[in-house]
Parts: structure tokens; C-alpha cells; sequence
């Protein structure tokens, strides 16, 4: 590469997220660490915009510790396997990996995704609290909708860019696609093992595979 040029972004990155090449994002609280360590050194790897489509709804604890309420219903969360034959709904119909900004409105910064990897051991110890916060770093959740600016503590969590009213995800058929941050959606709680019978908006059945409802317009 010639001299002054600028480097290319990764593909992993979105020329619209601003951010740091490598991720060390920490929550104010520390309740969401995006570094890796090998238990004794902690480092940074590079930042992603994209993560798994892990559940519907707003509880971190499906896709990493299934004990509490049952197992989580999309395509990615810890040890997941999840291959065609488990996308009941269809692959066109069911959300594979959705995009998270590093910073948005120019206000929020939820630290966008690692490209690959996190570090359970880098948050407090507990059944599950400690994959829950730091497995944000790859896998995402409907929570409070597209773009949603709550609090970062929350919006971590969630699926947001910089591209005007919506953010892009792959479906599990391979297609590519802007969703709007209007899309039918309602934040519920997940309460109960069967959370998933209560599926009732077109976002929450974009991001589960096996609920067997249709999905409306979008």
C-alpha cells in the first residue's frame, strides 16, 4: 500500500460506525467487559459491528444459561449448534446476525461487537451473570428495538447503527436487509420456560427460529 493511504476497514467493521480498530469497551459499571484475557493478561481484539441474533426479548440469560427460563431461540448463544434443519420458520423468515454500533446518535456508546470471542472470567463470578454481560460482545438480543436509546447498560445489549431509521441484518438464508427501527416490536419480559408461546410482534419472530408463526410486513 502506497504511503498516505489509508488503510481499509476490515469487512467486519461499518464504514459508518465510528470507533477503535481494537475493542477494549467497558461499561461504566463494568457490567459489560469486551477484552479477552488468558486469566492472567487481558487484551484487545478487533471491533466488529455485527453480532448473532441470540433471542427475542430482554433477558440476557436464555443464551447462556438455559437452567433459568429454557434455552434461547435464535441462532447464536453459547455452545450453540444451530444448523438448517433447526430454522423451522424458514431461513428467509428467521434473523441470523444484526448490526450494533460502536456509537450512535452521537451519544450512546454500547461498544459495537468483538470479531470474534469474549472472556466470561473478565466480569463478576455467578451461574451466569458473568458470560451474560461479556457475551454481548457477540450475540444480541430484541430488547428495547432497533436504535433504542435507553441507558447504556441496556442498549449494549440491543441492535443499533448509524445508517438513518433502521440497521442491517443477514438472514439465515444469506440476504442482506434494512430493517426499520419502526418494525413491529414490544419489549417483553421472559418470564417462564415457554417465553416463547408469547411471541407476539413481526421483530421478536424475525429473531427466533422455531415459533412457528408467520411474519408479517416489515
Amino acid at each position: 500500500m502506497r504511503q498516505g493511504l489509508q488503510q481499509p476497514l476490515p469487512s467486519y467493521q461499518c464504514p459508518s460506525s465510528v470507533g477503535p480498530v481494537l475493542n477494549g469497551y467497558v461499561s461504566p459499571t463494568n457490567n459489560y467487559n469486551f477484552n479477552v484475557t488468558d486469566g492472567t493478561n487481558t487484551y484487545q481484539i478487533a471491533r466488529s459491528n455485527y453480532v448473532m441474533v441470540a433471542n427475542a426479548w430482554d433477558s440476557t440469560t436464555p443464551p447462556v444459561y438455559s437452567i433459568q427460563y429454557g434455552p434461547a431461540h435464535g441462532v447464536g448463544f453459547a455452545n450453540s449448534n444451530i444448523g438448517l434443519r433447526d430454522v423451522l420458520d424458514g431461513t428467509s423468515s428467521t434473523l441470523m446476525v444484526g448490526e450494533r454500533a460502536y456509537q450512535y446518535k452521537k451519544l450512546n456508546i454500547v461498544g459495537g461487537a468483538n470479531a470474534l470471542g469474549f472472556s466470561g472470567s473478565n466480569n463478576v463470578q455467578s451461574s451466569s451473570y458473568a458470560r451474560k454481560g461479556n457475551g454481548m460482545a457477540v450475540i444480541g438480543l430484541t430488547y428495547n428495538g432497533i436504535n433504542a436509546l435507553v441507558g447504556g447498560e441496556h442498549d449494549v445489549r440491543g441492535f443499533s447503527s448509524n445508517h438513518v431509521g433502521g440497521a442491517l441484518f443477514t438472514f439465515c438464508d444469506g440476504s442482506v436487509h434494512f430493517v426499520s427501527e419502526n418494525v413491529d416490536y414490544r419489549k417483553d419480559t421472559v418470564s417462564n420456560p415457554t417465553y416463547v408461546q408469547d411471541i407476539n410482534t413481526v421483530f421478536q419472530r424475525l429473531a427466533v427460529r422455531d415459533d412457528g408463526q408467520p411474519v408479517g410486513e416489515y
